[in-house]
């Protein structure tokens, strides 16, 4: 179980926990996704999202292999946290609707989405709150908990 905070890092489930204050389904966003080669349909989270992998998802000795040059995790627990991120969910159209609960981002509402379709989340724009509160800056890399 570990946080990831560097811009690229990404997490890959085949269940995952989504958590933002905004989800946005991207239309005519439905594109092969460049490590999986699948069918995937893209969206934009924003403001202190974060993505955790809730269960593993099975891979192939091949798919493991293709995975290798990439900043990827996808063990249970494995946690990205941005200000931005880039969410692919295997599928065909919109499958995220999301509930908006109150407080789980301290003052605003946020929407939090149990997903149970293979996601991979990919930190576009890091969450300066790591610079400026914890005194960690993103080229760490890695949070353990």
């Amino acid at each position: 179980m570990s946080e990831h905070i560097a811009p690229g890092d990404m997490v890959e489930g085949q269940k995952t926990k989504i958590n933002a204050r905004k989800i946005e389904f991207k239309k005519r966003s439905l594109q092969r996704h460049e490590i999986t080669k699948k069918m995937m349909v893209a969206y934009s989270m924003d403001r202190n999202c974060t993505v955790e992998v809730v269960e593993k998802i099975n891979l192939t000795e091949e798919e493991k292999k293709n995975r290798d040059n990439y900043p990827i995790f996808g063990e249970v627990g494995d946690l990205i946290r941005a200000d931005a991120i880039k969410l692919c969910v295997a599928g065909m159209r919109d499958l995220l609707g999301g509930s908006v609960k109150e407080g789980v981002s301290h003052r605003h509402g946020a929407t939090v989405v149990n997903c149970p379709h293979h996601v991979i989340g990919k930190i576009q724009v890091p969450w300066q709150g790591h610079n400026l509160h914890l005194g960690m800056t993103a080229k760490e890399k890695l949070i353990n908990k």
